[in-house]
């Protein structure tokens, strides 16, 4: 089994290698850009997924990410982004491109070898995992027209599921008023008017939603926030920016 790894950064490749420390049968494949990348790739190289940096010379990874996704043959490769940018619109613009991940430069050891990890256990991810016909339901609350987008990108290739979309807490009890039953509640913590660990509380006060299940996506890192949620039955809990990846672990725990 092979994973490709692209960063012109000898230092930072040796550094990635040394925390991911690849299991006996596994070989990392090193290329130097993003079309020595691309080459390797359209010469037959079939890795399991694909490590890239997104600043670099002759072609930088958002440039590699847009040939892949291009290329029929390409198109399910599972890929890592590597950066040091925080910059929310390069962030969302590499989420449309259905990324598998976003490791922060530099390396946190424990948070790089977990994302790792996870995309080497895990099975295909949104873009075609889910093969069944019958619809399942995602209710994604969030108050950031930017992230709503970029969940949209993520479930657009989400075969048996549809997404619906609500902009607060009370906008989301306006949809479960009239109707709507998703099997997966996804909201943000943070928003005006009703935010969402008042949903939630809710949602869990009334009978005929409390078996509902709830996910959290926050980019917030407070111990206060966790244990006041602890309390609160979650089916989970994620970190901002979004993971295409554990969002297609979370999807198919459901639906399988």
């Amino acid at each position: 089994m092979k994973m490709l790894l692209i960063d012109d950064d000898a230092v930072s490749r040796a550094a990635l290698i040394g925390i991911f420390g690849p299991p006996a049968g596994w070989e990392v494949v090193e290329a130097e850009d993003g079309k020595q990348g691309l080459e390797l790739l359209l010469k037959g190289l079939k890795p399991e997924f694909c490590v890239v940096d997104l600043m670099m010379p002759v072609m930088s990874g958002l440039e590699f990410l847009q040939e892949v996704r291009k290329d029929p043959y390409l198109q399910p490769l599972k890929v890592i982004v590597t950066s040091s940018t925080r910059d929310r619109a390069t962030i969302m613009s590499i989420a449309k491109l259905h990324v598998s991940g976003y490791l922060l430069k530099p390396y946190d050891a424990a948070k790089a070898k977990a994302s790792l990890q996870e995309l080497m256990n895990a099975g295909p991810v949104v873009d075609n995992f889910i093969k069944k016909t019958a619809k399942h339901t995602l209710l994604a609350v969030d108050d950031d027209p930017v992230m709503r987008e970029a969940i949209a990108s993520m479930m657009s290739f989400a075969s048996g599921w549809e997404v619906k979309f609500a902009v607060d807490g009370n906008d989301a009890f306006d949809c479960l008023y009239a109707g709507l039953r998703p099997d997966l509640i996804l909201t943000d913590l943070n928003m005006a008017n009703v935010d969402g660990v008042a949903l939630i509380k809710r949602i869990r006060k009334d009978r005929n939603f409390e078996h509902v299940k709830v996910a959290v996506i926050t980019g917030a890192t407070g111990r206060d926030d966790a244990h006041e949620l602890a309390a609160l039955n979650l089916y989970a809990f994620m970190q901002k920016p979004m993971d295409s990846t554990r969002l297609s672990n979370l999807l198919r725990g459901i639906s399988d």
